[in-house]
């Protein structure tokens, strides 16, 4: 009986350390929200954007760098304007850029626009250059970049993102050509690819494109909707004409921690069995 005990004690922590896993790494997301309004800190604080701010390295703890150019490809500003406003209270006399119930939308706070290049505007930054006194949208357009690929956090899983909703504001210049938002991927076999949607998908009846105000043209909002687009490592919006970005939406990959193999409990409870029947086999065999 004892020899049979042995084995069966023996069989019992094989067994058991046998189907110890180590679970394999795994990729997670996390959730990011770009909404002009507020920015998180490297240090986890959340600061809030006044209507003007100059638009610089504000998500670079995101890996996130934004920027615009021209038609022509010149540097463009970009800065923050306040959407909560009524009539003569919006800056610049950007009135179409106003939310809020009157358009059937969310009042949205800040957008982003690219800030006009005249010599009014640019004199009218205050001493630091840090914020625009007078918000006010470049009527002739441009591209907007969304560069997700400078991730500085050794924590993230890779410098790519899933690709969510973007939601743009008054866009009502279609006599200069629709907007266009491109996005920059990779395969599944690693081949760089494009998807694009424009506002003229919203007339074919793409359920990609929404109209979510009651507005259509000055104050209208839409929403483009890139479903979860995986592996995205850049996003280019281009406005023929005035517009503003309300919010971008997408997820950011995050690894995983392996866990460490530890025996289970039974495991070593039966190693320990093991190790006190053995122990005294032999003081039996000596004697």
């Amino acid at each position: 009986m004892r020899k049979f005990t042995i084995a069966a004690a023996t069989a019992s922590a094989i067994l058991t350390l046998s189907i110890t896993n180590i679970a394999p790494a795994e990729a997670g997301t996390i959730k990011r929200t770009i909404d002009f309004d507020t920015r998180e800190q490297a240090n986890g604080k959340i600061r809030n954007l006044g209507a003007g701010t100059v638009i610089t390295n504000q998500w670079s703890n995101y890996g996130l760098k934004i920027d615009a150019v021209s038609k022509t490809g010149q540097s463009k500003d970009l800065t923050l304007f306040n959407t909560n406003c009524f009539d003569h209270s919006c800056s610049g006399g950007d009135s179409d850029l106003a939310t809020g119930s009157r358009f059937g939308t969310t009042a949205q706070g800040n957008a982003l626009i690219i800030q006009e290049q005249t010599t009014s505007t640019n004199r009218a930054m205050n001493s630091n250059k840090t914020k625009f006194l007078t918000p006010d949208d470049d009527a002739s357009g441009g591209t907007i970049t969304f560069d997700f690929s400078s991730n500085p956090d050794a924590n993230l899983f890779s410098n790519l993102v899933q690709l969510d909703k973007i939601a743009l504001l008054d866009l009502d210049d279609n006599n200069r050509g629709f907007p266009t938002l491109t996005a920059y991927y990779y395969s599944s076999t690693g081949h760089q690819t494009t998807k694009t949607l424009t506002l003229s998908d919203y007339q074919k009846g793409s359920k990609n494109v929404s109209l979510i105000s009651s507005a259509t043209g000055d104050n209208s909002m839409w929403e483009f909707d890139f479903g979860n687009l995986d592996r995205v490592y850049k996003l280019d919006v281009g406005l023929p004409g005035s517009g503003a970005i309300a919010y971008v939406e997408y997820e950011q990959y995050t690894r995983k921690q392996v866990p460490t193999e530890v025996p289970e409990p039974g495991a070593i409870a039966g190693l320990m069995a093991l190790g006190v029947l053995g122990s005294g086999s032999l003081l039996k065999r000596k004697s």
